[in-house]
């Protein structure tokens, strides 16, 4: 699966989207791409209707490196909508 973010970088209330109809209930591997270009690779998993989302460690295309995270993600009044609703601690599925 293809999960397209609105900006370079995640954060709480970011909009993203992701590319196939509907969302399985785990993948191997999932692409992860930013609105300056940037791809990482991630994983997710559902859990309750929302998307838990780990994505790997990358550089944003200013240069600025962005640590591994883990994030809760919520429908955003679509489908394929999704929007961040909370950064995981140590990508366990617990807030932090």
């Amino acid at each position: 699966m293809r999960f397209e973010f609105a900006h370079s970088h995640a954060y709480p209330g970011c909009r993203l989207r992701t590319t196939e109809d509907g969302v399985g209930p785990r993948h191997a591997e999932d692409l992860v791409e930013f609105s300056d270009g940037s791809i990482a690779a991630g994983r997710h998993e559902v859990r309750d209707g929302t998307i838990v989302l780990h994505v790997a460690a990358y550089t944003t295309a200013r240069g600025t490196r962005i640590a591994a995270r883990s994030w809760r993600l919520e429908p955003d009044g679509g489908e394929g909508r999704w929007r961040v609703r909370a950064r995981l601690a140590d990508g366990s599925g617990d807030a932090g």
